[in-house]
């Protein structure tokens, strides 16, 4: 709690200092968001994710690194409020934009790949365990290999001509539906 209590303070300062509507204050919520799941206040911690997100998504788009940040946080919340659905749906939107940034550290060299891959695959592990819990093993499956993807990102490194974007964890008809809605909502909100 006393975390909180700091953290409150810095969100003050920085509104003052920079605004509401920056990459700081927009860190600062998503860090009392993660306070308040860490304390099971799923509410309060909900109500942060979702500033942190609106800013973080007007800044970076849906395709960024920190919006997914944002999104496992909500994703992980759901999951703990019991909406399975909604959250494994959140944490295929994560694991599918980390995939992007793979590709793109894929073009730059094997030691920061295998860095950016070891700081994100935990999303990936998350989503392939609560895809196997809801006995969805074969989706579970197609997550883990995507983990595993470097082959073809060692083709992709040798032919730089090559427009590589492939979606490695696929939607089902419930989940497309999904997507269709929210990327409506967030083209609204940008």
């Amino acid at each position: 709690k006393k975390a909180l209590v700091l953290q409150s303070e810095a969100l003050k300062l920085l509104k003052f200092r920079v605004g509401s509507r920056s990459l700081s204050t927009a860190s600062i919520h998503n860090d009392i968001a993660n306070t308040y799941l860490a304390l099971k206040n799923l509410k309060e911690a909900e109500k942060y994710f979702r500033r942190a997100l609106v800013i973080r998504q007007e800044i970076h788009g849906l395709q960024n690194g920190r919006t997914a940040d944002t999104l496992a946080g909500l994703a992980k919340l759901w999951w703990e409020a019991g909406n399975l659905d909604q959250a494994v749906f959140f944490l295929k939107i994560v694991v599918n934009t980390r995939q992007v940034q793979r590709e793109r550290a894929s073009r730059t060299t094997e030691k920061l790949l295998q860095k950016y891959t070891d700081s994100v695959s935990e999303d990936y592990k998350l989503l392939a365990s609560w895809l196997i819990e809801l006995d969805r093993t074969v989706e579970a499956e197609n997550v883990l290999d995507a983990l595993k993807d470097r082959e073809q990102f060692d083709f992709i490194r040798r032919s730089p001509s090559t427009g590589y974007q492939r979606e490695l964890v696929s939607y089902n008809d419930q989940e497309a539906v999904w997507v269709k809605r929210y990327l409506e909502i967030v083209n609204k909100v940008s």
